[in-house]
Order: C-alpha cells, then sequence, then structure tokens
C-alpha cells in the first residue's frame, strides 16, 4: 500500500495538467494567469502538495485536515540513512554529518541496548533476551523500536543520521511501511579486499571504547597493551558479512531510489565526508513540471524568430512575437484588441500599456500556460521590462543573440522574397532553384541598406539596458550555422536552473553541447 501511494505521489505532478486539460475551451476560453507558474516556482507549491500527498498516504491519519496543519508546522530536516558493508565507515560518516549539521545520531545497537535497560518497555524485555543469549534481534522487534526513536522529539526537531539498519530489502520495506522515510541515502561502496584489510588491523579499547587500526591509526603506548580484537572482525566473520551483504544489495537498493548518491570509502576519511557535505547542502531537483518561459534579444537578422520557430517544430512551445500577438488580439476581438485595434487602423504605434495587455492575453491562454514560451522581440525597452515584472512574469531562460554588423547586412540585404509562395531566398547561402523563381523575387522595404542600418542602430542603443535588466542571461555566437545555434538554444532550454533568487538561470555564455 505504501508503494502504490508514493508511486501515486509522484504521478500527482499531472493533476494539475489533467484537470486544465479537462476544462472545456469551447464555451468560454480557458485563461491562466500567466503569474501562477513563477509564484509556484518561487514558493515551491508543487513540492509542498507533493509532500502534503506523501504525508497523507504514508500517515494515513484518522482526521486528514488536522494532519494538514500539523505538516504544515512541521520544520523540514534532513533524515539521513548510510548504507553500505562492514568495515565501509557508516557509523564514521554518520557521526560526522551528524556533528556537522547538528543531527542525531541513531545506532541500531544503541537503540537496542538502551531498550534492554528499559524495564517498562515489553519490547525492551523482548529484546534484552535475545541480546543476553548472543543472538539477532528479530526484525519484529528492531523495527518498532528504532520507529519510537526517530518519532522522539530530538529526531523530529534537529533530524537524523541513521546506521547500521536497514541490511536487506525486508527491513528496508518494514521501515517504509511504519512511514520511516529518508531524505538523502548515502551507499559506501569498496573492494572486498580493502575492507578485510581494514578489518585485520582494527583494534578497540575496551575501557574506553576506543577503535584503532594497526596502520592507519595506531593505539598510543599506554593503551596499547590493553587493545583487543572484536568477534567480528575476524577474517571469518567479516568474510561472511561480506557475502551476506553482496547477497541482499540489489534488492535494498532497489527500495531506495530517490536522492541517492553513492560513494567510494576507498579514500581518504576526510574525503568522503566532504563529499557527502557537499551532497546534503545541494538543493534537491524538484519534480515540478517544467514549463519554459524564453525570452530572446538581438538585432535585427540574427536569427531570433528562425530559432524560435526550430523550438515550437520540436517541443511545441507557443512562440509570441508581439506584432502577431497585436493581429490576433484584433481578430479576436479580446478587450485587448479591442483597444489596440484604432492604432492599428491608422498604422500607428500600439502604447505600451495596450501592447503589455496584449502579451497578457496571449501568456495566459491554456498552450502557453501548459506548454510554455518564447517570446521573441519583446519587450524592447527598461519600460516594458519593467510592466513585466509587476505583474510577475519573470523568464526562466533570457538568450542574447550576438552578431556582428556585417553579417546583419549581409543577411538581410540579400534577401529576398517570392511573392507567390512567400517563401525566403538568399542570394548567396540559399539561392532561388530556377531562373524563373529569381526573376520574380523583390526584395522587402525593411531588407534595404539604410533601413537595415536604422533598425540595426535602434536595437543597439537599447541593448545594453536589456542586458542590465537580465544579467544572467546566456549570451550566444549567433554568427553560425542555423543547426549549430539550435544546438545551442536546446542546450540551454534543458540545463537545470541556478538556485539563484530571481534570476534566469543563466550563464556568461552558452558552449556548444558535448
Amino acid at each position: 500500500q505504501i508503494e502504490a501511494g508514493l508511486k501515486l505521489a509522484q504521478q500527482q505532478r499531472l493533476t494539475l495538467l489533467f484537470v486544465v486539460n479537462k476544462m472545456d475551451a469551447t464555451k468560454r476560453p480557458t485563461r491562466i494567469p500567466p503569474s501562477f507558474a513563477p509564484y509556484a516556482e518561487q514558493h515551491g507549491v508543487f513540492d509542498l502538495f507533493a509532500n502534503i500527498l506523501k504525508s497523507l498516504v504514508v500517515d494515513r491519519p484518522t482526521d486528514p485536515l488536522e494532519h494538514i496543519l500539523d505538516f504544515l508546522k512541521r520544520k523540514e530536516v534532513p533524515r539521513v540513512l548510510v548504507l553500505g558493508p562492514s568495515q565501509s565507515g557508516k557509523a564514521t560518516l554518520s557521526r560526522q554529518l551528524a556533528d556537522k549539521a547538528n543531527l542525531v545520531q541513531v545506532d541500531v545497537s544503541a537503540v537496542l541496548e538502551k531498550a534492554a535497560e528499559d524495564i517498562d518497555s515489553l519490547l525492551g524485555s523482548k529484546a534484552k533476551t535475545f541480546l543476553e543469549a548472543g543472538d539477532d534481534v528479530p526484525d519484529t522487534i528492531v523495527v518498532p523500536l528504532l520507529v519510537q526513536r526517530l518519532r522522539q522529539a530530538d529526531c523530529e526537531e534537529k533530524g537524523w543520521a541513521l546506521h547500521g539498519f536497514p541490511t536487506n530489502r525486508q527491513q528496508a520495506l518494514a521501515l517504509q511501511t511504519a512511514g520511516v522515510l529518508p531524505t538523502v541515502v548515502y551507499t559506501l561502496t569498496a573492494p572486498d579486499t580493502v575492507l578485510q584489510e581494514r578489518a585485520a588491523g582494527r583494534r578497540v579499547d575496551p575501557e574506553t571504547g576506543a577503535v584503532y587500526h594497526t596502520t592507519y591509526a595506531p593505539p598510543p603506548e599506554e593503551v596499547a597493551g590493553r587493545v583487543v580484537t572484536k568477534d567480528c572482525d575476524s577474517a571469518t566473520a567479516v568474510e561472511a558479512a561480506l557475502k551476506e551483504w553482496h547477497r541482499s544489495e540489489y534488492g535494498l537498493l532497489r527500495c531506495y531510489t530517490t536522492n541517492v548518491r553513492n560513494l567510494s570509502s576507498d579514500q581518504p576519511q576526510a574525503d568522503v565526508f566532504s563529499q557527502a557535505w557537499a551532497h546534503l547542502c545541494t538543493k534537491p531537483a524538484s519534480d515540478a513540471p517544467f514549463v519554459p518561459r524564453t525570452m530572446f534579444f538581438g538585432p535585427t537578422g540574427s536569427g531570433k524568430s528562425s530559432q524560435a520557430r526550430l523550438l515550437t517544430q520540436k517541443y511545441g512551445i507557443v512562440h509570441i512575437t508581439a506584432d502577431k500577438a497585436v493581429k490576433q488580439a484584433v481578430l479576436g476581438n479580446t478587450d485587448a484588441g479591442k483597444a489596440a485595434k484604432p492604432y492599428v487602423d491608422k498604422h500607428m504605434p500600439v502604447p505600451d500599456t495596450v501592447l503589455h495587455q496584449v502579451i497578457l492575453e496571449k501568456m495566459a491562454e491554456l498552450d502557453c500556460a501548459t506548454k510554455g514560451w518564447v517570446l521573441d522581440g519583446y519587450p524592447v525597452s527598461p519600460t516594458q521590462v519593467e510592466m513585466l515584472a509587476k505583474d510577475s512574469i519573470v523568464p526562466n531562460r533570457v538568450v542574447f543573440f550576438n552578431i556582428p554588423d556585417e553579417s546583419v547586412h549581409h543577411r538581410l540585404t540579400l534577401r529576398r522574397i517570392d511573392p507567390v509562395t512567400g517563401r525566403a531566398y538568399h542570394l548567396v547561402s540559399a539561392p532561388p532553384p530556377s531562373i524563373e523563381v529569381q526573376n520574380r523575387l523583390r526584395q522587402h522595404p525593411n531588407d534595404v541598406e539604410d533601413a537595415v542600418t536604422s533598425r540595426l542602430g535602434d536595437y543597439l542603443l537599447r541593448e545594453q539596458d536589456l542586458k542590465d535588466a537580465f544579467p544572467d542571461a546566456f549570451n550566444i555566437n549567433a554568427d553560425q550555422e542555423p543547426q549549430t545555434v539550435f544546438e545551442l538554444v536546446e542546450s540551454i532550454l534543458v540545463r537545470p536552473q541556478r538556485a539563484s533568487p530571481g534570476g534566469t538561470g543563466g550563464a556568461a555564455t552558452a558552449q556548444p553541447p558535448a
């Protein structure tokens, strides 16, 4: 039941899209506020709902509403599980993590010994019987005692680092059934020969419990005469323990597939801890669905529209341009379209306030909210940037297409349009297929030398202001083959976001993918 519930929690990320797709857009066009996605990402709304659902499935409370309120008041703390074979350094790593992160170190052996000392504990009395006889304590006793320990106030408030249990799949499933779900799992690995060598030189001081090694950490002279070798460190015992680990390793690790980090313990302990600590301090990736919100900037002729169309063809992302959005709004007779129509009819520039409403209406459409959008040619001024930010329109990818002025002139002034088919040709790089087509080609008025120079100058005047508005933007060399540029754009789109507040997850310069 728990496994089924966890699978349900993982699959619930489709819930919003499912509900949205079931809406009847024919009776009234479905509108989703474009500020919803940035808000959900900023506040972790999806992960919050996923954790609430997971908690309900695991704990199955009699009063779900009260349970949710308690859950929201609870502080999220690390729950660390360290797995590995005998002599791999599980106890050392869990102790170091507990000391560094102020967690409670939980050792199953210590839990059993403490429970055995409690005369009022029925489970403790049963555990004491097995411990005194030198037998293994059954899982039916270990699991409840361990769950009790992990649910004590100190573990709930600080978090915990557990080692020594579970050692097989049955024990792991028993913990999961009881609701013990670690947030991070470290698996220590090392060659058997290394582990056997560690056990052969391991010595313990029976008076203080201090652990030494004859080669790596020899005991001081004053205690060297009293250190002993424990029975579990004998060659026979270690070999049997390693065989048991290899038998159960596959089934055990299959119980933990989320946020698992494999660490080689065949290295200095400081390096093992450094890797584990860096991983623990890294925020895990969210399972929330990623909706691209991309802005393209660049001079005329840099290829922004061509790259946006390629993204639309491959990923279904909606390509938004200001001119096209205005025409659609006017034809659709929307509120913003009605406001823009007088300016369009008189061939006058649409004011920023009206154009902003047109863009917001377009972004609120169902396909933009579910598939994402790439905005090309807007905003073009700091004022328009501020208007978007005021309405919480925050892109998660911003790309600047950089290209020399000479290349822009070469691309545009030699471009010709076929008035019959509407297809564009380039007299050098993509010439027309026949003399007949070539004879009917025409040059667009915007592609003449003076018009290109004017448009290029307008962009260069506002380029720095746009770059200042998006300091984390990506910069691409657009003076390359279209497919090469698209590979760069694609690599930016699929790159994980940088966890910086208010940033666009960018980098200084995009490099071709390996």
